[in-house]
């Protein structure tokens, strides 16, 4: 199945199958990662680990096996490097994860950076989610009313 992207459907079942029941994206990527250890992997080893490594901290709460995981996402994104799923991995470990672990402030300040990365290559939607986090963890961590208020209206005129 192709996307109108030209991805497979199979390259981002958490995003959309997560909209309708999260473990459904769970299982989705469960069946990604057995799949690449049982048959080798096609494409982004990093980005397959580093989603399972966030469906280990959110769902199962796990900081722990998370965190080791998401190590060995980063090694693998090094090795095999791809323009595409490489901000992709970037995203998920400072915008999911790494707030979980430490001060959101110095994990959020490489968003921009990332979001702005994405839309270079053409990422928009994965540009948005990088945005929407960096405002939404930016509430969070402090940042004025006004500027949050601000930053995600301009995500919906986006």
């Amino acid at each position: 199945m192709k996307h109108a992207s030209g991805d497979s459907a199979w390259d981002r079942p958490a995003a959309v199958i997560g909209r309708f029941d999260l473990h459904l994206g769970v299982l989705a990527s469960c069946w990604v990662l057995r799949s690449n250890l049982r048959n080798g992997y096609l494409a982004r080893p990093g980005y397959s680990l580093a989603v399972y490594a966030g469906w280990l901290q959110i769902v199962l709460r796990d900081s722990a096996e998370a965190s080791r995981t998401v190590e060995l996402a980063l090694e693998w994104g090094e090795k095999v490097p791809d323009p595409v799923h490489g901000p992709r991995l970037d995203m998920h470990v400072h915008g999911v994860l790494r707030p979980f672990w430490m001060r959101r402030r110095p994990s959020l300040a490489a968003l921009t950076r990332i979001s702005e990365t994405m839309r270079e290559i053409g990422d928009l939607e994965y540009a948005y989610y990088a945005r929407f986090l960096h405002a939404a963890y930016g509430a969070l961590a402090g940042s004025p009313v006004r500027e949050t208020d601000r930053t995600l209206l301009e995500l919906v005129d986006a």
